[in-house]
């Protein structure tokens, strides 16, 4: 809704409803910021995540290195997802990190009210407030989408490296290897993983839902 529009809809001229209007709008206001903040700390947290994660993929790199298995598909089909997916969870975090541009009240605000009743310098006080509690709604919303997109791709790289660990002790410790189609078709998954996980999980994954 636009300012002049907002206006409109304001009716009453009982100073006390305008000022509980004031309040209930000024918890609505706090409560965005306070998930914005969340929001915020949170992506700030998987960009830690993300470069601890980044710290085993060296390792994982050096051991596959040493053992000599870089040619089997599967073993660099998981390395692969795993850089993949971790790449994915730090540029989710800085998507939620991203400045964007908000427009909101300002000190001038008081200028305009100075030859106003009371009664309408409360209505053009709550109106103000209002258009602000409207630009600013999508943000937190927009903050937590890329965050949730963060976090799922953090856990799938999470996943993805207990199940590279796995596959290299068997290789080395039990001496067991995957058959090539095997090894192509979990390669094919891991494929389908990366590409879709965040269309599926946001369409079909209850868990996620913010």
């Amino acid at each position: 809704m636009n300012f002049k529009e907002i206006r409109s809809k304001i009716t009453s001229d009982n100073q006390s409803i305008l000022n509980r209007s004031i309040s209930f709008v000024d918890d609505r206001l706090n409560l965005l910021r306070e998930r914005t903040k969340l929001a915020e700390a949170r992506a700030t947290t998987m960009m830690v995540v993300g470069g601890i994660l980044a710290g085993f993929l060296v390792h994982f790199g050096n051991t596959i290195d040493k053992l000599e298995i870089a040619d089997s598909i599967l073993v660099i089909a998981l390395f692969l997802a795993a850089i993949l997916l971790n790449i994915k969870t730090i540029y989710y975090s800085i998507r939620t990190l991203w400045v964007v541009q908000v427009y909101e009240l300002n000190a001038d605000l008081v200028f305009d009210l100075q030859e106003k009743s009371e009664q309408d310098a409360l209505k053009e006080e709550l109106t103000g407030k209002i258009w602000e509690y409207w630009m600013m709604i999508h943000i937190p919303t927009k903050k937590l989408f890329w965050l949730n997109r963060s976090q799922r791709n953090a856990v799938a790289a999470i996943i993805t490296y207990s199940m590279l660990g796995m596959i290299l002790f068997l290789k080395t410790k039990v001496d067991i290897s995957f058959s090539q189609t095997i090894s192509t078709i979990a390669a094919s998954a891991l494929g389908l993983l990366i590409i879709f996980i965040d269309k599926a999980m946001e369409r079909y994954g209850k868990l996620w839902n913010t």
